[in-house]
Order: structure tokens, then C-alpha cells, then sequence
């Protein structure tokens, strides 16, 4: 399994740390190493699963950003995009934290907001860390919020203003549970393909 970008030096510093403990309770029988292993192998496996970049089959149409549930869709006046639906997706610290780009296009503004570390499913979410991601895809404009929450406390950009990007190429990764609103203009869509409480795969999943 492919480790996402990102997390390298996190996953490969920890599974130093179980090695180097590894080596001690090799040389030392004390109780205190064995259960810090147990504890530093757990982590490490954690880390593991929660950095897993798995390859996908990209879906027609547009597509989901992010694995997560569906918390909230509704219809908004937006001062960019105009008139839009806003689908809110919830990543839990079990589902793949990478976020692939829902459109083929150009990215028109990377923008960071400072914030809080609420939690993602709060009504306060709003006020919490976000990076606002806005693409082009041929004149018709889509917006990806990428907030932080409680265990999240870094979004990692893989790409920059002017890139050009293809549909469900990684574009990003949130460490530690958080959230994406995607913000699609209705005049750009013909369906809305996804309800609420619907569990998504970035890239793989068709949402309109």
C-alpha cells in the first residue's frame, strides 16, 4: 500500500522509535519496555492505516474530493460561484485523508485561513482552520474548503496557483480528521447524483 505524501516522515519516525524500542526489550526484560512496545507498535500500524494512499478508478462525471459521509447538502448564493449546492463530507480518522480534485481544470486561488480546531461536525465548524482550493475547469468555476478539526492540525497542499490539474490526481491531504465542503455551481450541473448520510470514495464516486 502506497503511503500518502505527507505522511512519510511521520510513518518512517515512528516505526524507527518501535525499532529502537524493539532493540531495548531485546536487551532488557523489563515490564515497562514490553508494554511500550505494545503501545508503539499499535501507533505505528495506526499510522499506517490512516496514511494508506490506495490507487482508484476515476468516476464520470464530477466526482467526490474526499472519502467520508455525507453530513449536510443545501443550496447556497455563494459570492464567487453564484447560486451552488454545497455537499459537506465528513473524514473520519478511518477513512483515506488524501483529496483528489473533482474536476479537470486549472487552480485559480490556494488560500489559508488560521482558525480553531473544533470539531468538524460542530455548527462552529466555519470558524475552524480552513485552505480554500478554487479551480477552472473551462469557465465554469468549483470550490473545495478544506477544514480542520479536533485531531487535525495541518492541510498539506500538493498543488500550488496556475497548476493545471486532471481529474482525481491528488491534490491534497488533511491530517487527522477534518472535513470538505465542495461548492458546485448549478448551472454546471445537469444531476445531483448523492444524498445525505451517503458514504463516498474520492475519485471513484460520482456526485454530479
Amino acid at each position: 500500500m502506497k503511503i500518502a505524501k505527507g505522511g512519510e516522515v511521520i510513518v518512517t519516525s515512528s516505526s524507527i522509535a518501535t525499532l529502537i524500542i524493539l532493540l531495548f526489550n531485546l536487551l532488557y526484560s523489563y515490564i515497562f519496555l514490553k508494554i511500550l512496545l505494545i503501545i508503539s507498535v499499535a501507533f505505528t500500524s495506526f499510522l499506517l492505516f490512516f496514511f494508506r494512499d490506495p490507487e482508484r478508478e476515476i468516476a464520470e462525471g464530477i466526482v467526490s474530493p474526499a472519502d467520508g459521509r455525507i453530513m449536510k447538502i443545501e443550496k447556497v448564493n455563494d459570492e464567487v460561484l453564484g447560486e451552488a449546492y454545497v455537499i459537506s463530507i465528513f473524514m473520519s480518522p478511518f477513512d483515506v485523508h488524501v483529496v483528489r480534485a473533482p474536476i479537470s481544470g486549472r487552480v485559480v486561488t490556494l488560500s489559508r485561513f488560521k482558525g480553531r480546531h473544533l470539531p468538524a461536525f460542530s455548527k462552529e465548524y466555519r470558524r475552524n482552520e480552513q485552505l480554500l482550493i478554487l479551480m477552472d475547469g473551462g469557465g465554469k468555476k468549483i470550490k473545495l474548503m478544506l477544514i480542520v478539526g479536533i485531531l487535525a492540525r495541518r492541510i498539506v497542499p500538493y498543488v500550488g496557483e496556475g497548476d493545471i490539474v486532471e481529474k482525481g490526481q491528488r491534490i491534497g491531504i488533511i491530517r487527522f480528521g477534518s472535513r470538505v465542503d465542495i461548492y458546485i455551481p448549478c448551472s454546471m450541473m445537469e444531476k445531483l447524483l448523492v444524498k445525505r448520510s451517503l458514504h463516498l470514495k474520492a475519485g471513484a464516486d460520482r456526485i454530479a
